[in-house]
């Protein structure tokens, strides 16, 4: 699996991008930094067009994921993100829509979970 760096794709299953900033400055891949447990979590998810007059609401916030960090490698304490990242957006009905990872970032580091 691929470690995710701060040019990571993470996106809600309409397409809308999750905004994800790196929180740690010790450990890059060519200049850009990694991203490590707690990145992802309660992000906000920008331009989700799924909404309709029904009462159906976007994804407008990420929520605590699955899977996807790992239990090997950490940065000061905090598990690396991988590429394998998944977990529910807080888009209705509940509990109905994961995001995911398009693309790491990098093409250079693997890691194991």
């Amino acid at each position: 699996m691929k470690v995710l760096t701060e040019d990571a794709i993470i996106r809600c299953p309409h397409r809308a991008r999750v905004n994800v900033p790196p929180t740690q400055t010790l450990v890059r891949i060519n200049g850009r930094r990694l991203l490590v447990n707690d990145d992802p979590e309660n992000k906000t998810i920008s331009l989700c067009p799924n909404s309709t007059l029904s009462g159906i609401m976007p994804c407008t916030r990420s929520l605590r994921p699955d899977l996807g960090y790992s239990t090997f490698v950490k940065i000061d304490g905090r598990a690396l993100v991988l590429d394998n990242i998944t977990g529910f957006t807080n888009g209705t009905p509940p509990a109905s829509y994961k995001y995911i990872c398009e693309g790491a970032g990098q093409e250079l580091v693997e890691s194991s979970a």
